[in-house]
């Protein structure tokens, strides 16, 4: 999985059960990702901008590997 996603477990009996992953977590104040974002000190529009960059070089890298 690339980019930003939320992944659900639950546990039972100690163990954990994976659920799903959501592909498109949510961003209102109550949500987890700017929470989280917020508790390493990183803006979202920081977030945001690194998951760009970091998708349009690695759409970059694809398409040079195709060509080679």
């Amino acid at each position: 999985m690339k980019g930003l996603t939320r992944s659900e477990f639950i546990f039972h009996n100690g163990e954990p059960y994976f659920l799903e992953i959501n592909t498109t977590p949510g961003l209102g104040e109550a949500s987890i990702l700017p929470q989280q974002a917020l508790a390493a000190g990183i803006s979202l529009q920081d977030l945001f901008e690194n998951a760009i960059e970091d998708a349009l070089l690695s759409k970059s890298m694809d398409l040079t590997l195709q060509l080679v």
